[in-house]
């Protein structure tokens, strides 16, 4: 039998997979991972531009761009996604039935788990999205690849889905009403106060991230606290956040929530990726003494 949750687990891991992949191609690193201000840094110049047919196509391929202020489009996604799963697994419609005769019955969230997680992905997605609208400078001419902006969407597409699905068995056996909601509300237990902990202090240091490089004149070297030692704090705040949610929505016996768990690797590599990348291009504008005591996203670490 399809289980649902092993199925993202494997979508998350062959998606990481393939950025490692092109990260590590100069070929089609150069051409599908750098964007926006980072793009420039990694083109190929014309000496050594590939011009075998080869090249050729994935110049081509490479041609295929969206602004980068469609990043807005992924939060809008997965808001949308958010209520469209809250209102079919609240009233066990349809659609929720379809999915969950792909699950196995062996995933044990309980239910004070589901609506949580629920609401801190609705709150890290509705937070990005006023961001991106109010917060966050438009990017100008910047662009991106279409193959991120297919990727972003399908990420926040799954975990919509992901967030909840190993709850299967408590959705089964609670009926949705004002009244048995508010039966819910009481103190967290010690592993969901922790991950509510991490999420709140990272989902506030993402924002002041965001909001302090909105501040600044464009392509600037930031010189923000949380920048002191981190190239992109701001990334690392965003992995946090998840680790929060994958800590929140770990079923009994479990430290984290598998599913949730593999999308952050997702998210790690991906940010990861791009972290180094962006570390790279404040070293050639800035010098190498600007980054040199500098992580790239995990201090210690990367």
């Amino acid at each position: 039998m399809l289980d649902l949750p092993v199925l993202l687990q494997i979508f998350y891991a062959l998606a990481a997979s393939s950025i490692l992949l092109a990260n590590y191609i100069p070929a089609l690193q150069s051409r599908f991972v750098s964007y926006g201000k980072t793009s420039a840094s990694t083109s190929s110049t014309p000496s050594n531009k590939d011009v075998s047919a080869f090249g050729k196509l994935l110049d081509f391929g490479a041609t295929f761009t969206v602004p980068h202020h469609y990043f807005s489009h992924f939060y809008a996604v997965a808001i949308g996604n958010a209520f469209f799963w809250g209102w079919q697994v609240s009233t066990h419609g349809p659609v929720y039935k379809l999915v969950a005769s792909y699950c196995r019955r062996e995933q044990t969230m309980g239910i004070e788990q589901v609506v949580i997680t629920w609401l801190c992905f609705l709150a890290q997605v509705g937070r990005r999205l006023y961001e991106c609208l109010y917060v966050q400078k438009a990017g100008g001419n910047s662009r991106m690849w279409i193959g991120h902006y297919i990727v972003g969407i399908l990420f926040y597409s799954t975990m919509s889905v992901s967030v909840w699905v190993e709850g299967i068995n408590a959705i089964e056996n609670f009926t949705f009403t004002p009244i048995t909601l508010q039966s819910l509300i009481s103190g967290p237990s010690l592993k969901s106060f922790i991950g509510l902990l991490i999420f709140f202090f990272s989902s506030r240091m993402q924002y002041d991230c965001h909001t302090y490089l909105a501040s600044l004149k464009k392509y600037s070297l930031p010189e923000h606290p949380f920048f002191q030692y981190i190239a992109c704090p701001h990334y690392s705040a965003e992995c946090l956040i998840y680790t929060a949610i994958a800590v929140v929505a770990a079923p009994k016996g479990s430290v984290v929530n598998l599913t949730v768990w593999s999308g952050l690797m997702f998210v790690s590599v991906i940010l990861g990726v791009s972290a180094r990348v962006n570390r790279e291009w404040y070293r050639r504008k800035f010098g190498e003494q600007a980054v040199e005591k500098k992580w790239n996203m995990v201090p210690g670490v990367f």
